[in-house]
């Protein structure tokens, strides 16, 4: 990866971060097919990159965090507190061994193989995504089953091309709470899981991309995630992107198809 790759694909992460078609398979795709990074090291890069994620919700949501932290120090945990401990829980519960797993399995899959994967996740994030466009959602409270279901739904989305945001914004309209708390609901929701991610990957970081070239891709990752924060969100309310994630999804699975028949 060369300095102008670092940059884009902080790009391509800062502005898929905010629509439903996974950060993370998007991320994986250009870095496999197109910069040909091996698919465990691309999977380690496509996690990391949240990072630059995480300080742009952090500086969009400062206010609010402190507010929630002040409660969960104090003990005056409300609806946001509770939903955010329960639904980390079952993203931890969740996530964790299906990480280990996938990053285990990884290793010893092709990159055509990989594709299939992401296309199939993406494919999946597509029919969530529209079951949760058709239902009702009328909503403001959030229940405990929400917050189980939601963290459950994150904990999936460790998996490239489920996306995390599309797949817990679904799943709570599904529930029938209202599309502006669902989204923002799951982008709370987001903070502790990166941080928990962050912990997990830094350790292991490896040096198949330098790291100067690395904080680069950060850098991109944090200032196109800020700056296209507002504007991504409003689109992604309007937009359905159900059909994004089925066409790629079908790409991705043709791909891989071709490129092992022709293997």
């Amino acid at each position: 990866m060369n300095f102008f790759q670092a940059i884009f694909i902080g790009f391509i992460q800062g502005i898929t971060e905010w629509l439903p078609i996974s950060s993370s398979g998007q991320v994986m795709l250009f870095l496999i097919n197109l910069f040909k990074i091996p698919s465990l090291y691309a999977y380690e890069y496509s996690l990391i990159l949240h990072l630059g994620t995480f300080f742009a919700l952090v500086l969009k949501f400062r206010k609010e965090l402190i507010k929630i932290i002040s409660n969960f120090l104090s003990f005056k945990w409300k609806e946001t507190e509770k939903f955010l401990f329960f639904s980390t829980i079952l993203t931890g519960i969740i996530g964790m061994p299906i990480y280990v797993i996938f990053k285990t399995i990884t290793i010893s899959l092709n990159p055509e193989l990989i594709n299939g994967i992401i296309g199939l996740a993406l494919i999946f994030t597509g029919i969530v995504l529209y079951k949760g466009k058709k239902a009702l959602s009328v909503r403001e409270n959030i229940s405990f089953s929400d917050s189980i279901i939601a963290g459950i739904c994150q904990g999936i989305s460790i998996i490239p091309g489920i996306s995390r945001s599309g797949i817990t914004i679904g799943s709570l309209l599904t529930k029938g709470i209202n599309q502006k708390k669902a989204v923002k609901m799951s982008f709370l929701m987001a903070i502790p899981a990166i941080v928990g991610i962050f912990f997990i990957e830094i350790p292991g970081y490896s040096s198949h991309i330098p790291l100067f070239l690395m904080l680069l891709a950060l850098l991109s990752s944090f200032i196109f995630s800020f700056l296209t924060i507002e504007i991504m969100l409003k689109i992604a309310q309007k937009l359905n992107f159900s059909k994004f994630c089925f066409f790629f999804g079908i790409i991705a699975i043709m791909v891989s198809t071709i490129s092992f028949l022709l293997g």
